[in-house]
């Protein structure tokens, strides 16, 4: 039975108002476009109370400070273990550090430097993004993140898939299904509990789609867009049950499509780039954002060689079919740190995000943690490898973290200086970042290198790097208080 929602009617009356006028295609599903695109004005942040009368101090680097960082820098990119980096740090307020080194494409200086306006194949820190549009749709009363409706309405093809246990043997066709009887939510999707996977991340579902011939490790790789060959792919758990690093988001892409009216491209660019002024996240590469690409490395026997990467840029002369909600932004380091600053200032009334939905970003949407800790095992699983955990977070389980429906949360004070409720996410070219609401700051160590971690983590140049520099920003504040 279908669960109620007010969008449903709302588009039923969309559609029936639009065939008395002649405008319907045939079968064509219409969705309520009910979004205020009015633009909204974003108001400058004040230094919050310290509770005795008295405004709090804005953070600040010292020319000594910011020399530290600097020679963090220089260090890494002069050890040629990593191509080149970007590191950034910011309050609500403006940037506090950013400074960046290195070649451009690597090994060929006369192609220049990377800089301020340096472009990065963004891959999942497209995924943030994509989670405030939803919330921008939830703080206007489109949608919500807990009712079932919404995915029944607006995402039909993944409201009632089955669930893929495993195979009862080696012959093809010997899946064991079971059916779903747990509601999927837009909360599962956002937060990685719907099921939903990446063959990449699920030896199962791998097999499932190269026995269809559908398969494809990234969502959107085919020619019609990637849709077509996800359409009847069965969940891997069931909805809140396991932590699944998925399509999902791409999925959520969608859903803000349908309800919306715009494109992906369209709606973020309306209602999160333009609104803060960001002109360097986009979708396309046309010469100009060819022409500042920084190149993509991985690794060959520990060295550093050119990388074609892991999909393909797509130029203004290829129209996109279907937009990538999990992975397909370009952008510079600027205009990103200036999208974190903008979720930062959104604690207070008048931001990009309702207070409740910034709220949202730093609360835990993994199942409750009990006897069952599945979800934040497979978590630490994900992420243990990357410089935004640690030993002490992924220990136990998982018993430092967990996940709300756009971050990591470290739910215990980071080694490396983060404080506890932080949040973090990245790239797979390596482009991490995290913001803590607890000091006021968001961060970033950006590079464009593509290879996986080592076992221990710990010995990756990038990874040494990152977390040498937030441990120097951590120490640069503290020294102060």
């Amino acid at each position: 039975m279908p669960h109620d929602i007010t969008p449903r009617r709302l588009a039923a009356e969309a559609k029936a108002s639009a065939s008395a006028s002649g405008t319907a295609k045939a079968d064509a599903p219409v969705y309520p476009v009910v979004i205020n695109t009015a633009p909204k004005v974003y108001p400058p942040v004040r230094a919050q109370s310290n509770g005795a009368g008295k405004a709090k101090p804005r953070l600040a680097f010292t020319a000594d400070d910011k020399a530290r960082l600097d020679a963090i820098l220089h260090a890494a990119v002069d050890s040629r273990q990593v191509n080149a980096l970007t590191f950034a740090v910011s309050d609500a307020e403006g940037e506090l550090y950013f400074n960046c080194a290195g070649e451009r494409v690597f090994g060929e200086p006369d192609k220049g430097q990377v800089d301020e306006r340096t472009m990065f194949q963004l891959f999942s820190c497209t995924k943030l993004v994509t989670s405030v549009a939803c919330l921008l749709l939830v703080d206007e009363g489109v949608i919500s993140l807990d009712n079932p409706a919404v995915i029944d309405h607006y995402l039909p093809e993944v409201a009632c898939q089955p669930i893929l246990r495993g195979y009862a043997s080696d012959a093809p066709g010997s899946e064991i299904l079971e059916p779903r009887t747990t509601p999927l939510t837009l909360r599962h999707i956002l937060s990685h509990t719907s099921g939903l996977a990446y063959g990449l991340f699920s030896p199962v579902l791998e097999r499932w789609m190269k026995e269809r011939g559908c398969y494809s490790r990234h969502f959107f790789d085919d020619e019609d867009g990637g849709v077509s060959g996800h359409i009847g792919v069965p969940l891997v758990s069931s909805p809140g049950e396991r932590f699944v690093y998925g399509i999902g988001i791409d999925w959520a892409g969608i859903l803000v499509e349908r309800a919306s009216g715009l494109t992906l491209e369209e709606f973020f660019q309306k209602n999160i780039f333009t609104p803060l002024g960001l002109k360097d996240l986009v979708w396309y590469a046309d010469a100009d954002v060819r022409s500042r690409l920084q190149q993509a490395c991985g690794r060959l026997q520990g060295e550093l060689v050119h990388s074609t990467g892991i999909r393909t840029i797509i130029g203004p002369e290829k129209k996109i079919k279907q937009y990538a909600g999990g992975g397909g932004l370009l952008g510079t380091a600027k205009d990103y740190l200036a999208f974190l600053r903008a979720i930062l200032a959104s604690s207070k009334p008048g931001g990009l995000l309702s207070p409740e939905s910034y709220t949202e970003l730093f609360a835990n949407s993994l199942p409750p943690r009990g006897d069952n800790t599945s979800a934040y095992e497979d978590l630490a699983n994900v992420v243990y490898t990357q410089p935004y955990s640690d030993e002490n977070m992924c220990a136990n389980g998982g018993q430092g973290l967990a996940h709300s429906i756009g971050l990591t949360i470290n739910t215990v004070e980071s080694a490396h200086g983060r404080k506890a409720g932080s949040g973090t996410w990245g790239g797979a070219c390596k482009t991490d970042y995290w913001i803590d609401p607890a000091t006021g700051i968001v961060g970033m160590c950006f590079a464009q290198i593509f290879a996986p971690a080592p076992d221990p983590p710990a010995t990756e140049p990038f990874n040494v790097a990152h977390e040498t520099f937030e441990r120097a920003v951590y120490d640069a504040i503290e020294a102060k208080e």
